[in-house]
């Protein structure tokens, strides 16, 4: 259950223990990775583990890279993401759903990419739908989880077409019962020829792709 699991980051150098920042049911949770007390200065082989906060057990280890700050990619995604906090108020319907921020701001077009969106008086779960769409094109997709009335993930649409140049892309949340929209925030997709470094997806099963830079720290989801 939430609060009885935290996550340990280790090389044979040091060791850090983070708090998830959120829990999804008993398969999935999200955590940001520690900082650093010294500057990484080549590309770092990181041991991930959950551990039970009750009896200490531990689970299998998982492999993480941390990227020297030479190395750093395009965008947002290896910024310090400030979560907001929880809003504990029911969902009002005299009030308009509103995003607030995206995390990353800026994905890969080749494939699917798991999102965070935080927002304001979210409905129920199973009440919302997220819009994608640029001026040619408009794609729908249905949240994979959403926290309370405060955030929710969705993946990224599949294409039609190949994305040749830096894309802006405009998205909504949108009410299945009246239609009602939200603001609209701007995610970047990017072309496959400057393809970012992170993808925050749990396709990826190649070690080489999960990788983060070292400086701040970053949102990963552990599946």
């Amino acid at each position: 259950p939430p609060g009885d699991i935290s996550v340990i980051f280790s090389t044979t150098e040091w060791s850090k223990k983070e708090q998830p920042v959120y829990q999804h049911h008993n398969n999935v949770l999200q955590v940001l990775t520690p900082k650093l007390d010294q500057k990484i200065l080549n590309k770092t082989k990181v041991s991930i583990q959950l551990v039970r906060k009750t009896n200490q057990t531990k689970s299998n280890s998982v492999e993480f890279f941390f990227l020297p700050v030479v190395d750093k990619y395009i965008g947002e995604a290896a910024q310090n993401v400030e979560v907001p906090k929880p809003n504990k108020n029911k969902h009002n319907k005299n009030k308009k759903i509103r995003i607030s921020k995206l995390a990353p701001t800026e994905v890969s077009s080749d494939e699917p990419v798991n999102i965070v969106i935080f927002g304001e008086n979210l409905p129920p779960p199973g009440d919302i739908s997220v819009t994608f769409s640029t001026p040619e094109w408009t794609k729908e997709e249905k949240p994979v989880y959403q926290h309370h009335n405060h955030a929710l993930e969705v993946f990224t649409p599949k294409l039609d077409q190949k994305i040749l140049a830096r894309t802006k892309v405009s998205i909504q949340l949108v009410l299945k019962n009246n239609k009602t929209k939200s603001n609209s925030a701007e995610l970047i997709f990017l072309p496959a020829a400057t393809k970012d470094i992170y993808q925050d997806t749990p396709k990826s099963k190649d070690p080489e792709t999960d990788e983060s830079c070292q400086t701040e720290a970053v949102q990963i989801g552990l599946y």
